[in-house]
Parts: structure tokens; sequence; C-alpha cells
């Protein structure tokens, strides 16, 4: 087989390895497919027992079924294994030629969707050590005086954490009290303990795939926005996963398209750099806008 199609392949095992889940649009744009040859690859692999689970409209790869599973137990790092490892790695001192090839080879065999810069708080820093270590041995844990920004309240959750969002901004998890699945920003958590109990709801445990601006839900908008250099770093610094869906316009204008869940997350990082964007689509990013502007003035 020639070289270009395996690693071809090896890349779509990848993808689909990766808990968010992908469309069948996304698959054939990130491996320089048609559509046809992307739905042509998932069959193939189905064919192959690999089981491909299709959720609202993204294909995954069930980890814990068919050959995955034994594929995944050896080569694959979730991750928070891949997390650890970046630690140990980011000690290498920056002139080791070693460094650069090793943050490659783990980026692409582990589920972290992006191995940038992982905070060096040291208060965060523990409480994701002490996440990923409840979530490896199946625990309940005490999030201590969470700060909501929805409610504006500060209190104790007790959660069972499952899942990180990219580059652990957050953390998926089932707060007890009312069984419902949340994500919880990490910065917000002043300390994570650690507790005796394992969890108990482990079959309710589910995430939410994220869009650019790190919203979730059922809605589905069309956003495209012209902008200036200002704006385009801006975005990519504060939302690094929008950078795949920036392309250029010329040498100083770029172009951001991409679908959303909430009008919201998109909103307020256009009202705090409007001068420097144009929406070009989205009636309701536009009357979003207009709404907040006007109680603005009415202030």
């Amino acid at each position: 087989m020639e070289q270009p199609k395996i690693e071809r392949m090896l890349h779509f095992i990848t993808l689909l390895a990766d808990k968010r889940g992908y469309t069948i649009d996304e698959i054939a744009q990130k491996l320089e497919l048609s559509r046809r040859s992307a739905f042509r690859y998932i069959e193939t692999f189905k064919d192959a027992r690999f089981v491909i689970d299709k959720e609202n409209g993204r294909y995954r790869l069930a980890t814990n079924k068919g050959c995955m599973k034994e594929l995944a137990d050896t080569i694959w790092f979730t991750e928070e294994e891949a997390y650890l490892i970046k630690r140990l790695i980011d000690e290498l001192d920056n002139t080791n030629s070693l460094k650069a090839g090793l943050m490659k080879k783990l980026a692409a065999i582990s589920s972290m969707t992006n191995l940038g810069e992982i905070t060096h708080n040291k208060a965060i820093s523990a409480n994701i050590s002490n996440l990923v270590s409840a979530i490896k041995g199946s625990k309940q844990v005490v999030l201590k005086n969470y700060s909501s920004a929805h409610s504006n309240t500060q209190q104790d959750h007790i959660v069972e954490p499952f899942e990180f969002t990219t580059n652990m901004i957050d953390v998926w998890a089932l707060d007890t009290l009312d069984r419902t699945n949340k994500r919880f920003k990490i910065s917000r958590i002043e300390s994570v303990q650690i507790q005796d109990s394992g969890w108990q709801y482990e079959s309710q445990h589910k995430s939410e795939a994220l869009d650019d601006f790190r919203t979730h839900g059922d809605e589905c908008h069309h956003v495209k926005l012209k902008m200036d250099r200002t704006a385009k770093e801006l975005l990519i610094e504060e939302y690094p996963l929008s950078e795949n869906n920036i392309t250029a316009v010329d040498q100083n204008h770029w172009l951001y398209e991409a679908d959303i869940h909430k009008i919201e997350g998109v909103g307020r990082f256009v009202l705090g750099l409007y001068p420097y964007i144009t929406i070009l689509d989205s009636k309701e990013l536009k009357d979003y806008v207009k709404e907040v502007a006007v109680k603005i003035m009415d202030v």
C-alpha cells in the first residue's frame, strides 16, 4: 500500500478516536477526500470489525468494542495519560533535539485535540492533577468553592469527573446533586478533593461536542465573519480551535466561517472587537449584537 494512503488511514483512526467525533464533511476536509471517499473509508473500517458510532451527525470509533479495543489498549493515550506525559516532556530543556519530536508523536497518538500551552499556574495545575487521578481511579470529587458565572454564587459540588475539554480548560462531570452532566471551568475551582467513594452513575456520563467558542447544545447557527489582523490573532489566542475555520482574504483580512451552537459565545467576542469585525452571515448574530448594543446605550 502506498505511503500516503497508509498515513491517511492512520489519520482517519486518530480522528475518529477523538471523543468529540467528526461530521462527514469535517472528515473529508481533514483527510483531503471527497464526501463519497470519506463514506467509503467508514464502510471499509466497519468491514474490518471497527465499530463506528454515529450520534448527532458525528462519527467516532467505539474504543471499547471490536478491534479498536485491542488497538486502543496498546497504542492509544487517553487525554489524562497524554497530559501526564506532556508534563514530563515539558521538563526537558528546549535545546534538547528530542523534545519537539516527542511532542509531535504524543499528539499523533493521544486524544488531546491540542497539546499547546497547558497552564503553569500551580493551583490550576494541582486541580488538573487531582482531576486526572480521579478520572483514572473512577472516583468522586468535591469541587471546593466553585464560582459559577451563571448563578453568581460560590459553592461546593460533589461530582463524578469523566472527561476534559480542549487544553483542559473545562472538565465534564456528573453533578451528584441533580444527576446532570455539566461542564465546569477549571480556573473557577478553588481546589479539588478526591473522595473515597467511586463513581455511582457511570452509565449516565455523557459529554457534548463543543463548538469553537466552547458552547454546546442542540442549536446550529452558521456564522461568517470578516476580520482584520488584530481580531484574527485575538480569536486564535482566545479560541485555538477557531484557527481551523479561518481563511485569508488578503494580507490584512481574514474570514472565519463555521457552525456554532449558541450565539452568545461568538456574540461576546464580536462585541468586544466590533470595530475590527464585520458580520457577513448570521441574522441571529446581528440581532444579538444590536440587542446588546441597545441595552448598553440605555444604561
